[in-house]
């Protein structure tokens, strides 16, 4: 009956045990996640302080916007110019 109780004690041990080193093995790989995760942003940190100390940025909405109302202008400038020389030839 000793016998009984001691491999009953160790069966729990190691299921302790087990659950214990599953329990560390996700904490280990969420760590890791965690590490790369805070390098991928450090890197890309460095990168867009390293673009802004070379003058390269991107360009804000503002920008963005801007350069789009340019561009219909345009277009809008050069369909006006063709529907007007289609007209005349007709």
């Amino acid at each position: 009956m000793a016998q009984n109780d001691g491999n009953n004690n160790s069966n729990v041990n190691t299921k302790n045990v087990d659950e214990s080193l599953l329990s560390l093995k996700g904490c280990k790989e969420w760590l890791e996640q965690q590490k790369l995760d805070y390098e991928a942003e450090l890197n890309s940190m460095r990168k867009v302080e390293q673009d802004e100390l070379e003058g390269h940025r991107e360009p804000n909405m503002e920008e963005l916007c801007e350069s789009i109302l340019q561009l219909q202008e345009q277009l809008l400038e050069v369909s006006s110019n063709h529907s007007t020389k289609q007209y005349i030839l007709e």
